[in-house]
């Protein structure tokens, strides 16, 4: 992928590994975000790509694990209500980390379904079947804080934050023409 932030361009490689029958990890250079499914929603649970040294992990539930991110059904303009319990911790010891900007906290946000695309071009590759959905702050005349596009059998293939905070696919590599990844290892964290 091409990731555009406020210092520069950057490429992120970026893949879809899955684990058992529901559960993936969308792998990003080795930092990765962990999702899994059922029937249905859609669940995200650790988040290692946060920062170099931050990791945080969302709960709906105080000492659960996981939280609902999106439902698995949804029309166009649907509009999910989340409302997860963020904890941040540092990477290296697993400690829960506070001060501005890492309080734990719940995370009220609202997930809107825009559109399937049947076909979508992103940085020159045409995909098929994929879904756009925008993170709202507020359910109605709410301001999009990002948009994400999901693409079948790849995974998040774009996405944007803001005019100088984005990334997109800009190449495909067929399996076996470049090394699997692995994910980022934390201690605390083992699977």
């Amino acid at each position: 992928m091409k990731v555009v932030r406020p210092d520069g361009v950057h490429s992120q490689q970026v893949q879809t590994l899955r684990e058992g029958d529901s559960r993936f990890y969308h792998l990003k250079n080795r930092q990765w975000e962990e999702l899994w499914a059922d029937g249905q929603f859609i669940y995200r649970g650790t988040d290692t790509s946060f920062s170099e040294d931050t990791y945080y992990t969302l709960r709906d539930d105080p000492g659960g694990y996981g939280s609902c991110w999106c439902p698995r059904t949804m029309k166009p303009g649907d509009i999910y209500e989340r409302n997860p319990l963020v904890t941040f911790y540092y990477k290296r010891g697993c400690v829960k980390r506070t001060g501005p900007g890492y309080t734990e906290g719940r995370q009220r946000t609202w997930l809107q379904l825009v559109k399937r695309h049947p076909n979508y071009l992103a940085g020159g590759i045409l995909l098929e079947d994929v879904v756009e959905l925008r993170w709202l702050d507020k359910p109605i005349g709410g301001a999009v804080k990002e948009t994400y596009f999901y693409a079948r059998g790849y995974g998040l293939v774009a996405w944007s934050a803001a005019s100088n905070l984005y990334g997109h696919i800009v190449a495909e590599f067929a399996p076996g023409e470049r090394q699997p990844m692995t994910r980022e290892a934390i201690a605390c964290l083992a699977r």
